[in-house]
This record gives structure tokens, C-alpha cells and sequence, in this order.
């Protein structure tokens, strides 16, 4: 039987989850602090958080990066620039380390500025939302993260893994799902632009062969008014 589980760095929305469970074992260390803004431009940001990673004991890491990394880009942008410098510093720690690359979690808190926060937020306040016509995005319970995190670790598996929802959607498409949920009228206006978030989930398929079942065909609407629908 597995000892209670105490190498948790950080205190966000990730952290909190993994608090709450008792079976992983203590030779492992869930790093979920740093860097989770996308936005995020600051050196002195970056290098604390690479400083913080190298403070802790050389243990298995699982370590929260992010499926923008996924992107074909012919230019990095400083956050995926130090969430790859983050990937090489935590295999060098230890090859045997789980990197999970994730997109945009939902859950009972967590950064004001992450896309469905954000977007709640916004409703609330009756502010307008500008949506980039062809960004596409995936979101995920933070609970189903913790749940595949705890398989994968289950399976000894190490290296790269992403982990998301099959079903990503167009930001207007979740902005639309917000409006069903809340039952409000969401203003927005459509501009030019934006990026299509790549998962793929080939990777852990072949670990969770059943994966695509734990998704029903209306999770997203169901995640959103999970965390969302008391409005």
C-alpha cells in the first residue's frame, strides 16, 4: 500500500487535484508550478521557474507543459520557447520523468485569464469578447487530467505524452456553448486570425487503448456547465 504523497510543488489548480490523491508513489514529484500563462513574456519568470525545478530532489518528475508546443511554427513565442527549454531540463534531471503536454484546463478555479475563465468572466461583466474566426481550441477537466496522469504513471510510462479531449472546437463554437449554459446573451465581435491547437493523441492511445470512451460526444458542454452552469 502506497504512503500518503507529499512531493507536490505548487499551490494552483493543477497541485490541489493531485492533493487529494493517495496513490502515487513517493519516489514520484509533481512539479504543477511556474509558467502557465501563454502570454507570459518575462525572463525573471521563466528563470524561477527553472530555478525551482532544479531545487527539488532528482526524483521521477511529472511535469505540466502544453499542447501549444504542438504548433508548427516557424517562430516560437517566449512562452513555448521556455516550455521546451523546461521538457529538455526535466528528462536531463531524470530520463524517466512524464512530461504531459495539456491543453486549456477547466476546473473549480484556476487562472483568470485561461480561456474559459476568461470567458465567464466576461459574460459576467457583460464585456465584449473578441474571437480570433479560426482559433481552435481544447479544453479538459482537470480531473480527467489527474485521472490518465495516475494510468500512465500506473504503466511506468515516461517521456512525452499529450493528453486531451478528442473533441476540440472553434473558440466561437465554446463561446455559443457558454451562452446555452448561462442562458445569456454573449457579446462578441470576429476578427481575423487565429491558430489551431494540435493534439495528438496517438501516444497515449496506445497506452489507454479505451480512451476515446471516456469522452462523450457532449463533453464539452457538460464540462462547461459542470464548472460553470451556477451562474
Amino acid at each position: 500500500m502506497n504512503k500518503p504523497f507529499n512531493n507536490i510543488v505548487g499551490n494552483g489548480l493543477v497541485a490541489s487535484v493531485f492533493r487529494k490523491i493517495n496513490r502515487i508513489d513517493n519516489d514520484t514529484v509533481i512539479f504543477a508550478s511556474g509558467v502557465s500563462s501563454s502570454q507570459e513574456t518575462k525572463e525573471d519568470n521563466f528563470k524561477r521557474e527553472i530555478d525551482l525545478l532544479y531545487s527539488i530532489p532528482p526524483k521521477k518528475i511529472v511535469y505540466f507543459s502544453s499542447c501549444f508546443l504542438n504548433e508548427v511554427n516557424s517562430i516560437k513565442t517566449p512562452y513555448q520557447n521556455h516550455k521546451l527549454e523546461m521538457e529538455f531540463h526535466v528528462l536531463k534531471i531524470n530520463p524517466n520523468s512524464l512530461i504531459v503536454r495539456i491543453p486549456q484546463i477547466v476546473g473549480g478555479g484556476g487562472n483568470s485569464s485561461n480561456l474559459t475563465n476568461y470567458i465567464y468572466n466576461s459574460i459576467k461583466c457583460n464585456n465584449e469578447i473578441l474571437i480570433q474566426e479560426n482559433a481552435v481550441r481544447n479544453i479538459i477537466d482537470i480531473e480527467d487530467i489527474a485521472k490518465f496522469v495516475i494510468m500512465l504513471l500506473d504503466m511506468n510510462v515516461k517521456n512525452i505524452v499529450n493528453i486531451a479531449s478528442p473533441h476540440s472546437l472553434l473558440v466561437l463554437d465554446i463561446v455559443k456553448i457558454f451562452e446555452v449554459v448561462l442562458n445569456r446573451h454573449v457579446f462578441y465581435k470576429i476578427v481575423p486570425g487565429g491558430t489551431i491547437q494540435s493534439n495528438d493523441l496517438s501516444h497515449i492511445r496506445k497506452y489507454i487503448k479505451s480512451y476515446d470512451n471516456y469522452f462523450e460526444e457532449n463533453y464539452n458542454v457538460e464540462l462547461i456547465r459542470k464548472y460553470y452552469g451556477k451562474y
